[in-house]
């Protein structure tokens, strides 16, 4: 059996792979034209979210039995077509939700006390002047959950320590569900309007694509903090830029944009309209599960659903 590695991942997997005899390939970040010319028999593909996996990809993987993605989305799959070619799609749900969590509430606390602003003042420009930076505290305040699955409850678990109240958005939920494990259910209309602080925790779908845009953004409380720890796309990244410059938005922070799944290799610069509003604006490169605990954690169940679907003996 040939494995074909493509990001980096949790050495375990690896190490199981060839522990059960398979010619194990790693190659980071290889692109899609050499994916195109090297997936010919490949019967297991090892990855996270970059390249996107559609019909060309998947009909050259003539071979493949297995994709195994390191995370939680599975978007960038054509998983029709997949099934389809009879492929099989297995995921990492669940491992990684405390380590996004706490990312989510580093960058509420963040956005909500100026820290980004402030370091930058004190470091590039030597001015110490704390009255510039007057924030809020999260106490009192109101945490929007938009998505009330692993990662939202483990922020909400988080958030109500400290004293906040917490809103879940989530259309496949009921409200005594949420009611159950501490929040409130409102619809989107009630859920903006309410909210201080959203945080996001969708899949990109076609539902959710800018499912944050102008409209919605327009309907929350001034100087509300939008936090998208999902995919870039769910929040429509030109409309958030506006409503920080308009002081509409009192912050943004995300840990994905829309063009990190831009093929880059002809040396295009990345590029998002919010890297030019400046203001209170966070932004870092999808590290919600990089953690050492969270893809100790990725690596174990990828290797136990690997093993699952091979029904490979414990050794």
């Amino acid at each position: 059996m040939k494995a074909l590695i493509i990001d980096d991942v949790p050495g375990i997997i690896a190490d199981t792979l060839e522990q059960h005899g398979a010619e194990v390939e790693t190659i980071v970040m290889p692109g899609v034209e050499y994916l195109k010319e090297h997936l010919d028999g490949v019967e297991v593909l090892v990855m996270r979210v970059i390249p996107e996996i559609d019909k060309e990809l998947l009909d050259a993987a003539k071979d493949l039995k297995l994709i195994a993605v390191c995370s939680v989305g599975t978007a960038h799959i054509d998983m029709d077509y997949a099934r389809e070619k009879g492929v099989a799609v297995v995921n990492a749900p669940g491992a990684s939700a405390n380590a996004v969590a706490e990312l989510a509430l580093s960058k509420i606390l963040d956005l909500s006390r100026k820290v980004i602003a402030a370091h930058h003042e004190v470091a590039e420009d030597r001015i110490w002047e704390k009255y510039h930076f007057t924030g809020h505290e999260l106490k009192g305040r109101s945490l929007g959950l938009c998505g009330y699955g692993r990662i939202g409850r483990r922020l909400a678990e988080i958030a109500r320590v400290i004293g906040m109240r917490i809103l879940a958005y989530d259309p496949y939920l009921t409200a005594e569900q949420c009611e159950q494990s501490g929040a409130v259910k409102l619809e989107m209309d009630d859920f903006l309007r309410q909210a201080d602080i959203i945080t996001i925790h969708l899949p990109l779908t076609p539902e959710t694509n800018n499912l944050f845009s102008y409209q919605e953004i327009a309907k929350m409380k001034d100087g509300a903090i939008i936090v998208n720890m999902s995919r870039g796309g769910v929040l429509d990244e030109t409309a958030a830029a506006e409503g920080l410059k308009s002081g509409k938005l009192g912050g943004v922070g995300v840990d994905v944009i829309k063009a990190e799944m831009a093929d880059l290799s002809g040396g295009d610069t990345l590029h998002s309209p919010l890297f030019d509003v400046g203001g209170n604006y966070l932004v870092s490169p999808h590290i919600g599960a990089r953690t050492y605990e969270a893809q100790d954690a990725i690596g174990v169940l990828i290797c136990e659903k690997m093993t699952e679907f091979f029904h490979w003996q414990a050794n």
